[in-house]
């Protein structure tokens, strides 16, 4: 680059200006930094350190409650009185939960009949709540026999912080101060952990291979599937995805066992742990989750913030594949991947079709390849031979066509419809045309 011509004011780039760069479209620090200098321009460190750390201050509101969303103003009530206690890190099933609220679309209620949808608050769940890109549980309510199926749990969300509101549908009346057994889909909830823990070690993956740049721009987290937006501007080539796919696989059969701490914000972001802007978390306490690797320069793969849920071991997610890589938006790529059963399902399907390809060339899976490229090429002489056989038809009709030859105001045309012809064909049929005009023409004279 050419550099700026120099002048007595001394040029700087705002450090504001670095930061969104770096913070928004995911440019390393010292990329920024070459270029400005490059440019002859000085850079504002001080201004993009100051920006950094806002957004740490950001941070730390954001995982102390600092930034709620406005709710529904009978939650806002009932949180002055009530909390839930989230049983779902340690089951799916849990007993005499008691019913503290019944809200429905006409605001709190103390009933809810049977076939009536609503939302119920417990003073404790094992449905995990849909936060941090996972999806919440689903299930079912029974009493505590389990003799009585009462309602149907379609979700489970946080109206306010420290309060958990179930989307239930009742099969049986259910009223404000019922003791209830709940169930949470325990194999559906295995298939989120296996993708939750499969997002973790992509991340660090990701910024293994491409960067420290790499940063959480949105993720989702469900049963058949995990979906995973991060900074970064490129596109990620076929090679970075393999070795991707690979570093992940290859941290799954370390079968490392999950740790979980829980500490404050300050002691998890001094340890090392990534933290993602705008996820909520405990008002006093953050969850850490720390996947252990002892040939890791710090002792682990990844270390995160995350009130999610997890496998017990890295084994247990069996396998990791990546199904596509695509862009988002400008400076943000889309990962989304299978992992367990989806996987092995997709492995199975490519088996298949691979079989069929196979025997239907007569090849084995080695010479796949030849036999295709050679396909290939027989097709493009086959095109090439049969545009070649239509244009000499085209033309063939040009004597038939010069003996129809009719004046139209003194000049002579000669006019037909030609069906399956290109346009280089048909510009020959033009200037084959003209040709037997003219020589009609001279032969008149």
């Amino acid at each position: 680059m050419a550099k700026l011509k120099q002048s007595n004011e001394k040029v700087v780039y705002a450090g504001k200006n670095a930061f969104k760069l770096y913070d928004t479209l995911g440019l390393p620090l010292d990329f920024i930094q070459d270029v400005v200098r490059d440019l002859g321009i000085e850079f504002d460190m001080a201004g993009f350190e100051k920006e950094m750390e806002e957004q740490r201050t950001r941070a730390r509101a954001s995982w102390k409650g600092g930034h709620k969303d406005v709710a529904n103003p009978v939650y806002a009530k009932l949180a002055e009185t009530y909390r839930t206690e989230p049983d779902f890190y340690f089951g799916t099933t849990a007993k005499d939960c008691r019913i503290e609220a019944i809200v429905t679309k006409d605001g709190a209620v103390n009933e809810l009949p049977p076939g009536a949808e609503g939302e119920i608050v417990l003073d404790r769940t094992v449905f995990y709540s849909e936060s941090g890109g996972q999806v919440s549980d689903t299930g079912t309510l029974w009493n505590n026999e389990h003799t009585m199926h009462l309602a149907d749990v379609r979700g489970a969300y946080y109206p306010v912080s420290g309060l958990i509101a179930h989307r239930v549908v009742a099969k049986e009346k259910l009223a404000v101060g019922d003791r209830v057994a709940g169930d949470a889909d325990g194999a559906r909830r295995e298939h989120i952990k296996r993708n939750h823990t499969a997002t973790h070690l992509m991340h660090a993956a990701l910024r293994n291979i491409l960067g420290t740049h790499v940063k959480q721009a949105g993720s989702l987290v469900e049963p058949g599937r995990l979906r995973f937006d991060f900074s970064h501007f490129a596109a990620i080539d076929a090679a970075e995805l393999r070795d991707i796919e690979q570093q992940v696989n290859d941290e799954i059969l370390l079968n490392s066992e999950i740790q979980t701490d829980v500490t404050t914000i300050d002691d998890a972001l001094a340890s090392g742990a990534l933290a993602f802007f705008g996820d909520r978390y405990p008002e006093q306490n953050v969850r850490v989750v720390t996947i252990p690797d002892p040939s890791a320069p710090r002792g682990f793969y990844s270390k995160e913030l995350c009130g999610g849920t997890h496998v017990r071991r890295t084994g247990d997610i069996g396998v990791f594949k990546i199904a596509l890589e695509q862009s988002t938006a400008a400076g943000v790529r889309r990962i989304e991947a299978i992992t367990g059963v989806p996987a092995l399902a997709d492995y199975q399907r490519a088996r298949q079709l691979l079989h069929e390809i196979t025997a239907r060339f007569g090849v084995s899976e080695e010479n796949l390849a030849a036999v295709i490229e050679r396909t290939e090429q027989t097709q493009r002489q086959l095109e090439k031979q049969l545009e070649t056989l239509k244009r000499k038809g085209a033309l063939s009709k040009l004597d038939d066509l010069a003996a129809n030859v009719r004046i139209i105001k003194g000049v002579k045309v000669i006019s037909a419809e030609i069906e399956g012809v290109d346009r280089d064909t048909m510009r020959q049929l033009r200037r084959a045309s003209g040709e037997s005009l003219r020589q009609l023409e001279a032969e008149s004279d």
